[in-house]
C-alpha cells in the first residue's frame, strides 16, 4: 500500500489547473464558451495544492484576441500583454494573477496554458520549481479557455449641426441634424438602431426642473445608420445621423437659446412639461422640529421583548437587546432625528420612544 501511494504521489507531481476566474467572478467553463458582460480587470489562474509554480515560466500563459471576426489563428489575432503577470501575494505560489494593462474592448479571447515546448514559436510551458511541466486535463500540450465579451454599444461622439461639403466644394452646416457615432458595428444589424424613439433630445428650458422641459425626436425617415472607417487607424464606427426637421436652435418654445441634452438608448417617458411627475408622499413618520444643542438622554425600548442567549432578566438586570442608552449632545434637527428612528425600526418594527416630550415627538 505504502508503494502504490508513492507511486501516486509522484504520478501526480506535474502541475494541474484547478480554475480560471475573472476579477471575482465564477470559474470559467473549460468546455463552453464564456460570456461576460463587463472587461475583467485580471484573471486569476490557481493550480493544485502543494505546487510551487516556477515564475521563469509565466510565459506560458497567453491572452489572445480574436480580432473581432470571433476564429482565431489568423492575421489579425492579437496577444494581450499583460501589466502585471505574477503571483496573487508572495506566500502562494499557486495563484497566478494576469492584470491587464488596458480595458479590454467586446470581443473574443482565448486563454492557453501551455505544457510544452515549442521553440520555433517562443513558447515556454508553465513548470513548476522541479521542472515537472503543466499537464492539461485532455492529454493535449495546452489547456485552452475561451470567453467573449458583450458589451454593449457606446456613443463614442456626438456631433450637433455638422458641416460637410456639398457637391460643389462648399461648406454646408446642416442645422437641424445631430450625429451620434458608435462604437459597435455589429448595431448595423439591428432594427432598434433606426427607432426614433430612441433618441429624445430635450430642451431643458435653463430650469432646474424638467416639469417645464420639451422633448423632440427626429422627423419620420429622419434616422439614418452607415458604417464609417477612420483613415488614420482603420477603426470602425457607425454613425447614426438624426434629422429633427427644423434648426435646433428654434425648436424649443423659449424665445432666445435654449440649453440641449441628447438622450440616447432608452424610449421610456421622462419628466417634461407635457408629463409633470409629483414626487410621491413620503413613507416615513414625520419628525417635529427639535431645539438644538439640548443634552439628552434618550431611553430605547423595543417591543415585544426578546431576550438574547445566555440573557435572564433579573432585578436591575439589562439585557443589550432589550434596552440601551443612547446619551450625547444631539444637534436636534429632522434629518438626526430621522436616523434615530430608521436604525430602530431596523431592529423592530415596533418601537416605543421615552423621553422628555420638549425633546423627541414621534408623529402617526
Amino acid at each position: 500500500m505504502e508503494k502504490r501511494e508513492l507511486l501516486a504521489a509522484d504520478l501526480d507531481a506535474a502541475p494541474r489547473l484547478i480554475g480560471v476566474n475573472p476579477n471575482s467572478e465564477d470559474i470559467f467553463s473549460e468546455n463552453t464558451l464564456n460570456l461576460l458582460e463587463s472587461a475583467p480587470d485580471q484573471l486569476t489562474f490557481r493550480f493544485d495544492g502543494g505546487q510551487e509554480i516556477d515564475p521563469g515560466t509565466f510565459s506560458g500563459i497567453r491572452v489572445t484576441a480574436a480580432g473581432g471576426d470571433d476564429s482565431f489563428g489568423e492575421a489579425n489575432d492579437e496577444q494581450i500583454i499583460p501589466g502585471f503577470l505574477g503571483f496573487a501575494d508572495d506566500d502562494n505560489s499557486q495563484t497566478i494573477v494576469f492584470r491587464f494593462a488596458e480595458p479590454l474592448e467586446d470581443d473574443r479571447y482565448r486563454i492557453q496554458i501551455f505544457g510544452e515546448d515549442n521553440a520555433n514559436e517562443g513558447i515556454v510551458a508553465v513548470r513548476n520549481v522541479d521542472g515537472e511541466a503543466f499537464r492539461p486535463d485532455d492529454g493535449t500540450n495546452e489547456q485552452v479557455i475561451d470567453f467573449d465579451i458583450e458589451l454593449g454599444a457606446q456613443v463614442v461622439a456626438v456631433v450637433p449641426q455638422p458641416i460637410e461639403r456639398d457637391a460643389s466644394g462648399a461648406l454646408n452646416q446642416l442645422d437641424g441634424v445631430v450625429d451620434v457615432y458608435f462604437d459597435d458595428v455589429e448595431l448595423l444589424g439591428s432594427a432598434s438602431i433606426l427607432d426614433r424613439s430612441f433618441y429624445q433630445l430635450i430642451s431643458t428650458n435653463d430650469t432646474v426642473s424638467n416639469n417645464d422641459d420639451e422633448v423632440f425626436i427626429p422627423i419620420v425617415g429622419g434616422v439614418d445608420a452607415v458604417l464609417e472607417v477612420n483613415p488614420e487607424d482603420q477603426s470602425e464606427s457607425v454613425r447614426v445621423r438624426l434629422d429633427f426637421g427644423a434648426a435646433l436652435g428654434t425648436l424649443s418654445s423659449v424665445n432666445g437659446d435654449s440649453t440641449l441634452r441628447l438622450r440616447v438608448g432608452n424610449n421610456s417617458v421622462v419628466a417634461s412639461s407635457t408629463n409633470i411627475i409629483v414626487p410621491d408622499t413620503p413613507r416615513w413618520p414625520l419628525i417635529q422640529a427639535l431645539p438644538l444643542l439640548v443634552p439628552t438622554k434618550i431611553l430605547v425600548r423595543l417591543a415585544p421583548v426578546t431576550e438574547p442567549f445566555g440573557c435572564r432578566k433579573r432585578s436591575r438586570q439589562i439585557c443589550p437587546t432589550n434596552w440601551f442608552w443612547i446619551t450625547r449632545v444631539l444637534m436636534m434637527n429632522q434629518a438626526v432625528a430621522m436616523r434615530t428612528l430608521m436604525r430602530q425600526d431596523t431592529l423592530n418594527s415596533s418601537t416605543q420612544i421615552s423621553a422628555s416630550p420638549n425633546l423627541l415627538t414621534r408623529l402617526g
